[in-house]
Parts: structure tokens; sequence; C-alpha cells
């Protein structure tokens, strides 16, 4: 992960109270840090999400066997191309394409245009991670429970990926950040009060001072 995208990160974790070291972790074993490389979204593509697209898009299913919360016509709306691209994890944080109208966009090309740029890729995932499972995810950060951010973020394969063990290695290999009340100023050195006197002396020799700047 370069600097600024890590400056982002700590911004995002600051700003909502979270450990900077847990959305570094996420993005780390994700994609290695990196949401474009040589020019290109880094992506992974899955097969078996796919497949169930396809499946309702042909009239096979009524439903996604894997996400049956998803709307059949808005399925069947998509060409085969962007079913494809619905089936890939892509960015920085490795989200599903089919997440596109929960993160503000009105297609997933619209999407993939924006991730090109890796600041728009974390910008967005920030966002997702406030909203996704109900705020249930969110939560789950703001405990560090390894376990319960891998079955939501990884799926159910996540003990054989060994993702809750991978996230934990990743927050473990950064510092945390210490934020330090600031130093308090020095208190004032102890004027005493001038008596009537030297009070009236002061106030003589000042418009004495100005009478003879003026003339």
């Amino acid at each position: 992960m370069n600097a600024k995208s890590l400056g982002l990160v700590k911004s995002f974790a600051t700003q909502y109270d979270l450990d900077y070291r847990i959305v570094y972790a996420i993005c780390m074993t994700e994609s290695q840090g990196h949401g474009v490389m040589h020019g290109k979204i880094i992506k992974r593509y899955e097969p078996h999400i796919y497949n169930g697209f396809v499946r309702v898009k042909n009239g096979q299913r009524k439903k996604h066997p894997s996400l049956p919360g998803l709307e059949t016509n808005w399925i069947r709306k998509h060409t085969l191309t962007e079913l494809k691209l619905l089936s890939t994890s892509l960015g920085i944080g490795q989200i599903m394409g089919w997440h596109y109208p929960s993160l503000g966009y009105e297609s997933i090309g619209a999407m993939l245009k924006a991730w090109m740029d890796e600041e728009v890729q974390l910008k967005d995932m920030f966002r997702f991670i406030l909203v996704y499972r109900n705020g249930d995810f969110f939560k789950a950060l703001q405990r560090i429970d390894y376990i319960e951010i891998a079955k939501m973020w990884n799926g159910p394969g996540y003990k054989k990926n060994n993702y809750d063990v991978k996230l934990k290695k990743e927050y473990d290999s950064m510092p945390q950040i210490v934020f330090k009340e600031p130093e308090p100023l020095p208190p004032e050195p102890f004027k005493p009060k001038m008596t009537f006197f030297e009070s009236f002396k002061e106030m003589v020799s000042n418009v004495w001072d100005n009478f003879w700047y003026d003339t």
C-alpha cells in the first residue's frame, strides 16, 4: 500500500473511531494493498457466482443460489459480459461487482471507469464498510473480531482460506498510532499590579510620547 492510500485509511479510521490497522489488514489480505496495477484494476473472477447469474438470466432459476436477495429482473437486464463483471471481486478491497448500485453507480461500467483511480476505490470502500450487512460489519471492525470480519467479507469458506489468520497477521504487522493530547501551554509569569502613581506615570508618559510624535 502506498503512502497516500495508507493516509486515507488512517483518516477514515480516525473519523469513525476505528483502529486503522484492521482496515489496512483487509486491504492487504485482499489485494496486497493495490487497487490498480499496470493500468488495470485488480480483480478476481468467481465462476460459481457467474453460473448462478446465467441460470437466472436463462430462466432456469428464479433466484440466484448464493445471492437470493437480488431481484430476478435486475439480474436479467444485464448482458452476459456485465454479469461476468458482477461476478468479479474488484479493487483494493475486492468488493464484488454486483454491489455497484449500493456504491452509487448506475452501471458496472461507470463503476469500473471511476475505479481506475485507487483513491476513489478506497473512498467507496469506506462508504461500503459503514452500511455493509446493515452495520454489523462495521461493529465487527470496531471489536476487531477476526472471525466475524472473515465470515462477512470473505464468505463461508473463510476457514479454508485461513482468512481470519491472515487478517491478524497483517494487523499485527503495523504499529499502533497513539494520539497524544497536546502539551498545555506554560502559565504566564506573574505580573504584580501597578500602584496608582505608577499607573498615572505610565499614562502621562504615553500621552507625552504621542504628543511629540504627532507634532
